[in-house]
């Protein structure tokens, strides 16, 4: 006994001819939801004639009606200016055998008179005797969304260009001048001063770096290719960055375990990771005197480096949110770039980061990455 689905409209007191509407009928219905819920449809033109028969939602996602067409002009006619002899060219060089298939995109006006983009693919699929095309079958895809998704992507690709310029030339210009000047100073201020001129020297040299590596992040978002990566010495980077802090913030107490001395796989933009965290670690920090512990960890092929602090801690709900871009801290007053670029750019390594809590109070920032 066939087991019914259901789906399936099949009756038994039926005879073959009756069966065979019902299963065309159920086949018809599928096909229409399909062709609606896919927003696309499927089309057939008569090469000689240039008479169309097409399923309804080909006329319908444009806003017309299907009787105001029936001849493959009816639809030519819509197409914008611009795309309309590459369209024609398409289906020319298929008909002529000098392409596959028939494939191209274009964009054709509605009924409102808005301009929808199409991608129309379709082949011969009845020849005469001697070969030559009678029949032309293909569908049509509504791909508007995708081609505005794709110039939302084009808009910030221009807009990381312009910023990537901007950070590379005009910062990097005014960090020279603050630089110079600094140096300058050295000879002229008292040398009580001295300290106070230590810390502009080494925050201006430090964002002049930065100004450079950041043409890798900006490579890295906008999806080019892949980070040139090679060994870097994490000993050297952590100190870097733990002087930074130290000597940047007043309020800031740092406890460092032997950093060992050995290569990862990274590159000149590792000091982001370690800054971005230890800036984290202080900024969002409600103690009177900031405590930051910092210890590392080896596994096979691997090393762990884990920052604890002792702040407010991180809901452990919100502790995979805080690595997505625009995501800021309570009462943040940052880009809400800095932690989603540290996730970033781990991943980029090969590597990992998470967070857990620290005991009594704070958070815990650990980050693997692979030896080189």
């Amino acid at each position: 006994m066939t087991e019914r689905t259901e789906f399936d409209d099949t009756d038994d007191g039926l005879d073959d001819t009756e069966q065979y509407v019902v299963e065309l009928e159920q086949y018809r219905r599928r096909l229409d939801g399909a062709m609606f819920a896919g927003d696309l449809a499927w089309w057939e033109m008569d090469v000689e004639s240039g008479a169309v028969t097409f399923h309804e939602n080909k006329v319908d996602m444009l806003g017309f009606s299907p009787a105001e067409f029936d001849h493959y002009e009816d639809f030519t006619a819509l197409v914008h200016p611009e795309d309309h002899e590459r369209a024609m060219e398409a289906m020319r060089r298929h008909l002529q055998g000098d392409a596959e298939k028939y494939d191209v995109e274009y964009r054709i006006r509605d009924a409102d008179g808005d301009y929808r983009w199409f991608h129309d693919v379709g082949g011969v699929t009845k020849r005469n005797a001697d070969g030559g095309p009678l029949k032309v079958t293909g569908v049509v895809i509504d791909i508007t969304r995708r081609k505005q998704v794709e110039e939302d992507l084009r808009r910030k690709n221009e807009q990381f260009s312009l910023l990537n310029r901007i950070v590379r030339h005009d910062i990097r210009n005014d960090m020279a001048v603050i630089t110079g000047w600094a140096e300058l100073l050295r000879d002229e201020l008292p040398a009580e001063s001295a300290d106070k001129l230590d810390r502009i020297y080494r925050a201006s040299q430090h964002t002049t770096e930065l100004t450079e590596e950041v043409r890798d992040v900006m490579e890295l978002l906008e999806g080019d290719d892949d980070f040139d990566l090679h060994p870097v010495s994490l000993k050297h980077v952590l100190t870097d960055e733990i002087e930074r802090v130290r000597t940047s913030f007043d309020r800031v107490e740092v406890r460092v375990e032997e950093i060992p001395d050995v290569q990862v796989q990274a590159n000149a933009m590792l000091s982001s990771v370690f800054g971005n965290i230890l800036n984290n670690a202080v900024q969002h920090n409600d103690a009177e005197m900031v405590r930051i512990s910092i210890e590392t960890e080896h596994t096979e092929g691997t090393i762990r480096v884990r920052i604890a602090d002792n702040g407010p801690g991180i809901p452990e709900q919100q502790r995979v949110e805080i690595f997505e871009k625009d995501t800021k801290g309570l009462e943040s007053g940052g880009t809400g770039l800095g932690l989603y670029l540290v996730e970033t750019l781990v991943t980029a390594y090969g590597g990992d980061v998470w967070i857990t809590d620290n005991e009594p109070k704070g958070a815990v920032f650990t980050v693997e990455l692979k030896r080189a």
